[in-house]
């Protein structure tokens, strides 16, 4: 039975502009955590009350316990579904409610099989939220399809998924809707003309969106210089980052999973010239705290922000800080907003039958969530306004534009340093990592560009800061550290590093 789902599509990157100021901030603030009408928007207001119903609904968990994806996908999924889970359960008046049958898809294709049969003829759900990976899906949604079983996936991400059948659902953006977005705003803001590309040819996921992406950029008039590939626990990608740098891109586009990521970022800074960017198609903040000061300035395109002001997001972040003790990463994000989703879905079905939820997911449209207003296109794939990321001071940050820095608009400074240290890591080749603590001058001055250049020995490093002439900003001398990678190889030997005018040695043995 084929059913017709709601139809939309709006992909439209909501770009905030972010103004520094005591009066501004507090605005600011106050949108955060309003909702249109200058209201509170609190998850409590968005919980779906399960009434007409009784007893424990069985729902089949499927996400990695073990394996080599347990803490960078597997335990965030599991974070977000449990303390949703939570909410909707401890919300209801009457006793109805959720239950979670978990299976270990281990990270692998077998893993996920297993676990699907198991939940599917053993344990009888309807439905079943899982599993983590792309590849995984690919095989067991037609199993959910042809026992009539509803599979949520919420975070796999290659397109084609959820066309395999009316019974698999999906709330991460499938590739072919966020990468060609991502490519036209980031190609607008950029003004990239030439382009590189490397990805994880082993990766269902990532070879989908390498193509997406190339597809995306040949249809914006960009050329592609090089495609370069690896696979999934390659660690050493220097012969492909020095085949890039060789043709002189302005950009350069990753499609990897988190590991991998993380390397090649690291390993990307220290090959590539500084003013290649880096585009990241849902990269984290885990990935980026794995990269350090190598994955400043990566630009990423996604689903989710914590600085979005979404309704319930403000206190979705709070909670799960509050709960698990870290800001949570866009896999916890989704996670959460399909235990809230699903629910809705079982409470408008008023049935625990998998092909009445079915209908209802179909029809779910216009939903508030952490990710936005929420609806599924008419083959089951997610629809909502993704958000345009840039890492600053090791945090992610709307995207702003940046030809909007102009003497003409705003006072370019350098920053004022008063403490250099230096930190050598012991691993090959050797990174160096500085740390410069400065101060701003008044509540308006932020930081703007770190330029680095080596001459011999000698290291020159540039840090200057913005302030926009028309905002009036208060006094306030406030101290900040930047973190620096420093470019390029360094064999054992003694090194001057000047930073805006200081001046500090150190030596790599």
């Amino acid at each position: 039975m084929n059913m017709s789902r709601i139809t939309k599509f709006a992909l439209v990157f909501a770009i905030v502009t972010l103004i520094i100021g005591l009066s501004a901030c507090d605005e600011i603030a106050s949108l955060l955590s309003a909702d249109g009408d200058g209201g509170i928007v609190s998850y409590e207001t968005m919980i779906p009350q399960l009434e007409g119903l009784s007893g424990e609904i069985p729902i089949g968990l499927v996400l990695s316990q073990t394996g080599p994806f347990t803490s960078s996908y597997g335990l965030p999924m599991e974070h977000g579904f449990n303390m949703a889970l939570a909410e909707i359960n401890n919300a209801q008046v009457g006793d109805a409610s959720l239950k979670f049958i978990i299976e270990d898809d281990r990270g692998t294709i077998a893993g996920a099989v297993e676990a699907f049969d198991k939940l599917i003829h053993q344990d009888g759900v309807p439905v079943i939220l899982g599993p983590t990976l792309s590849r995984q899906a690919r095989e067991v949604f037609p199993t959910a399809q042809q026992n009539q079983v509803v599979a949520f996936a919420s975070i796999s991400a290659a397109s084609g998924l959820s066309a395999i059948g009316d019974f698999n659902f999906r709330v991460n953006l499938p590739t072919d809707k966020l990468n060609p977005s991502g490519v036209k705003a980031t190609q607008e803001k950029l003004d990239y003309q030439r382009v590189a590309m490397i990805y994880d040819e082993s990766d269902l996921y990532s070879t989908d969106s390498d193509g997406e992406l190339k597809k995306a950029l040949t249809a914006n008039g960009v050329k592609i210089l090089t495609s370069e590939t690896f696979q999934t626990g390659d660690t050493d990608f220097s012969e492909q980052l020095t085949r890039i740098k060789e043709t002189s891109p302005d950009a350069l586009f990753v499609s990897a999973l988190n590991t991998e990521m993380s390397a090649l970022i690291t390993q990307g800074r220290q090959i590539l010239p500084p003013s290649v960017f880096f585009i990241v198609p849902d990269i984290t903040l885990d990935e980026v705290q794995i990269a350090g000061p190598a994955a400043e300035g990566v630009v990423t395109f996604t689903g989710w922000s914590s600085e979005t002001s979404t309704p319930g997001n403000e206190d979705f972040v709070r909670n799960y800080q509050a709960t698990y003790g870290s800001e949570p990463i866009i896999w916890a994000a989704q996670s959460y907003t399909a235990v809230y989703i699903l629910a809705e879905a079982i409470a408008n079905a008023q049935s625990m039958d998998s092909m009445a939820i079915r209908d209802a997911m179909a029809n779910t449209s216009d939903y508030d969530t952490i990710l936005g207003s929420f609806s599924f296109d008419a083959v089951g794939d997610s629809d909502f306004e993704p958000v345009l990321l840039i890492v600053k001071n090791g945090q992610f940050e709307i995207f702003e534009e940046i030809d909007n820095v102009t003497p003409e608009t705003h006072v370019i400074a350098d920053l004022p340093v008063e403490n250099i240290s230096v930190r050598i890591l012991e691993i090959y080749p050797v990174q160096i990592d500085l740390v410069v603590e400065g101060i701003l001058t008044d509540s308006c001055t932020t930081i703007y560009q770190t330029t680095q250049r080596r001459e011999g020995d000698t290291v020159h490093v540039h840090i200057t800061t913005k302030r926009p002439k028309d905002l009036a900003c208060a006094t306030v001398i406030s101290p900040i550290e930047v973190s620096v990678r420093l470019e390029g190889i360094f064999e054992p030997g003694k090194y001057k590093l000047i930073v805006n005018g200081v001046e500090e040695l150190f030596e790599v043995f």
